[in-house]
């Protein structure tokens, strides 16, 4: 009869071993899954109207909504610093050690944009806007993160908000 803490045999335990082989992430699978994700999301962005509904909708609380907006051109422009002039232009390695306040800045930034853009819609979609919100960072705008090189990302970030912000005003 065997022990019950017979130690000769290692554990059955799935996550000691190595783990499943991973495509790298320029792989061309890894890319159109990413497209993919893109394209769907950008269906559902527009089966909600959510492009319109940001700028025409007499629901959509502006005030708010012009809140997260200062917060993501603050995020896109302390990413852009931190990427391409202390990154590329003064050597120094991105990272989360180096740039620990950075960081923090960026997170209560993300939380301020997060709930300014949630109660900028609320009431318009309601208990929807939180999935619309999802769907257009996780599908749209973190897909396209993780597709394009860094410095693609700084110039359409900059691009895009000002087209924005002039069809907005």
């Amino acid at each position: 009869m065997a022990d019950v803490e017979d130690r000769t045999r290692p554990p059955l335990n799935p996550y000691t071993g190595p783990g499943p082989q991973q495509l790298p992430a320029d792989h061309a699978l890894n890319k159109l899954k990413r497209i993919i994700y893109m394209g769907v999301s950008a269906f559902v962005l527009s089966k909600f109207s959510f492009y319109g509904v940001i700028l025409r909708s007499p629901h959509v609380r502006h005030e708010w909504f012009k809140v997260g907006l200062a917060c993501t051109i603050l995020i896109l422009a302390i990413k852009s610093y931190v990427e391409m002039y202390e990154g590329k232009m003064k050597k120094k390695e991105v990272n989360y050690k180096n740039f620990k306040n950075t960081t923090h800045a960026v997170i209560v930034l993300i939380l301020l944009s997060t709930i300014a853009f949630n109660a900028a819609l609320w009431p318009h979609y309601g208990w929807n806007s939180p999935i619309v919100l999802g769907v257009c960072f996780f599908g749209v705008i973190l897909q396209f993160l993780l597709l394009v090189p860094t410095y693609i990302q700084n110039i359409t970030g900059a691009l895009a908000l000002a087209f924005f912000l002039q069809e907005y005003s």
